[in-house]
């Protein structure tokens, strides 16, 4: 996200070091919350060898998503796009959650079902991948965002207005 921020015009959200610290700060409590479990449970922490799992965690955070680190990852990416370049991250982070899903969930949740057969089977009709009405809320703020900068700039009589290299450039 960082490496391409030269790469697209720059975005003020207004508020973005603190919206994006907050959601930093979310995405670390998550990770640290399933990692604590984790440990508690003497169990592998290590997403590239899912078979050594010696226990099915279903409680605290797993309760509410099946991926909980992955999902505090998605917040910690999320705040920092907010803070150093949103469109990147718009960009980067659908990507990052889409290769997630094919090339590491979806071989952990096998490794899983050949681990634990029908406890895991259950958990996973009980219990959602990601939280679906956090990423909608993601959504729907990050829409209310966009919105103001077009209000703003509308009121302003200015256009959609970007600055890129010391230059605005107006839409």
């Amino acid at each position: 996200i960082n490496y391409t921020k030269d790469e697209f015009p720059k975005i003020h959200i207004g508020m973005e070091k603190i919206i994006g610290s907050v959601l930093i700060i979310s995405g670390l409590i998550v990770i640290a919350s399933a990692i604590i479990l984790f440990k508690k449970n003497k169990t592998t922490v290590t997403p590239l060898d899912p078979s050594r799992s010696t226990k099915l965690i279903t409680r605290g955070i797993y309760k509410y998503s099946r991926n909980p680190m992955y999902l505090g990852l998605s917040f910690v990416l999320s705040g920092v796009s907010i803070i150093v370049n949103p469109i990147g991250g718009f960009i980067f982070i659908p990507l990052f959650i889409l290769y997630l899903n094919f090339f590491q969930i979806m071989p952990e949740e096998n490794a899983m079902t050949d681990l634990f057969e029908k406890e895991f089977l259950e958990y996973k009709k009980s219990v959602r991948r990601w939280i679906w009405f956090l990423s909608s809320i993601a959504v729907l703020s990050a829409v209310n965002q966009v919105l103001i900068v077009f209000w703003r700039s509308f009121q302003n009589g200015v256009g959609m207005g970007f600055q890129q290299s010391g230059r605005s450039v107006l839409f």
